[in-house]
């Protein structure tokens, strides 16, 4: 009954019983070498699920690994 009647809800794709929740489960570290350099790290989406923004059409992304490198002069 919440749907919109124009379909921007994308109906079509709700589960007979509902929408159902959801949640992503990210791991993200950082660690400091000296006062110059720092690493971070992560993994977002660790289970790789798929999930739809409500009201989108688009699927996000899956599992993503990162790493990023700072030097601070």
């Amino acid at each position: 009954d919440d749907y919109n009647l124009t379909g921007e809800d994308n109906q079509q794709y709700a589960p007979a019983d509902g929408m159902p929740a959801w949640a992503t489960f990210n791991l993200r570290s950082g660690y400091r070498f000296g006062s110059y350099f720092t690493l971070q790290a992560g993994v977002d989406n660790l289970l790789d699920r798929q999930y739809r923004y409500f009201a989108s059409g688009i699927n996000a992304p899956g599992r993503n690994i990162w790493v990023t490198a700072r030097v601070n002069w």
